[in-house]
């Protein structure tokens, strides 16, 4: 930076960073840690079996594409619902999520809805366990052209303590759901 000869060295500085730190405290922080366990799926619990963090589930492998490592939902029988599932308590403060994932669905059929589909559902459960549910979550009623990238980011509603994230194959008729690099941040209201 150059010294402007208008102002003094100091008072440039001094301004400058005041500007800085107003923009700053007007917007909202962004957390840096993910509210879900290792969002990679690359590294192996204790065991070496499964991924650190995420509890086993029905129909779902971890699998492996070229030293990458993944989660699959694979539907077993129509209309079976098919799910991963992780609870999260809210920082204090939270007043949005950034959920980012990557996916690729395969040989999908629809359920006998049309919102029995491949999502990741979101919920929110306030102080008495009661589930406030999100009314947009993102969705795949189709097949993918391999991996996507899918950004979503969602309003926490008042009262809420925790939230659920629960990546389902929800009763379709077949198909495969896979999901990797799953993360969830939340943004925090600055005081």
């Amino acid at each position: 930076m150059h010294p402007s000869p208008l102002l003094p060295r100091h008072l440039l500085r001094r301004g400058l960073l005041a500007a800085a730190l107003l923009g700053l405290a007007l917007a909202p922080a962004h957390a840096s840690a993910s509210l879900l366990p290792e969002a990679s799926l690359d590294k192996p619990n204790a065991s070496g079996e499964w991924p650190l963090g995420w509890a086993r589930a029905r129909h779902v492998s971890w699998e492996s594409e070229a030293g990458n490592f993944f989660l699959r939902l694979n539907s077993p029988a129509p209309g079976t619902h098919v799910n991963l599932y992780h609870r999260a308590d809210l920082p204090p403060g939270t007043t949005g999520l950034d959920l980012s994932f990557r996916a690729r669905v395969t040989d999908l059929m629809v359920g006998a809805e049309k919102w029995y589909d491949a999502r990741v559902i979101v919920n929110f459960r306030d102080a008495a366990n009661k589930v406030i549910p999100v009314p947009r979550v993102p969705f795949f009623n189709r097949d993918t052209e391999g991996w996507q990238t899918v950004v979503h980011q969602i309003s926490v509603p008042a009262g809420a303590v925790s939230v659920e994230v629960i990546p389902s194959l929800f009763r379709v008729a077949g198909g495969t759901f896979d999901i990797d690099d799953l993360s969830l941040k939340p943004v925090i209201a600055r005081p």
